[in-house]
């Protein structure tokens, strides 16, 4: 991590994510005084709700309620919808349909609005 002052990211991660380092007693990060900021919050909503459905398609039910139980924390609009996709199965028929992933992203855009 040498030079590096600035990081941004889009969505945190509870099981990997690094986005609370600002935030921690973790001498490293403090003396490197590196600036760690949510820069994008829509591709993290929209990510959200991609990770939902997967998490729900494949993972087992206790699992999967609580990881998305953590990430309603941040992203509660973003979970609910990709709840609701996964109930429709609204990205395995895109999926299916050979839709273009800009679709399917316009189309969280829309319902996040």
């Amino acid at each position: 991590m040498c030079n590096v002052g600035k990081v941004r990211y889009s969505a945190k991660d509870l099981l990997a994510g690094g986005s609370n380092l600002n935030n921690s007693n973790n001498t490293f990060i403090e003396g490197r005084l590196i600036d760690i900021q949510c820069d994008q919050k829509r591709l993290g909503e929209i990510q959200r709700v991609l990770r939902t459905d997967y998490i729900l398609r494949y993972l087992n039910k206790e699992t999967a309620q609580k990881l998305l139980y953590g990430f309603t924390e941040d992203y509660p609009e973003a979970v609910e919808l990709g709840k609701r996709w996964f109930d429709l199965n609204k990205l395995e028929h895109a999926k299916q349909n050979g839709y273009h992933i800009g679709k399917i992203i316009d189309e969280i855009n829309q319902e996040l609005s």
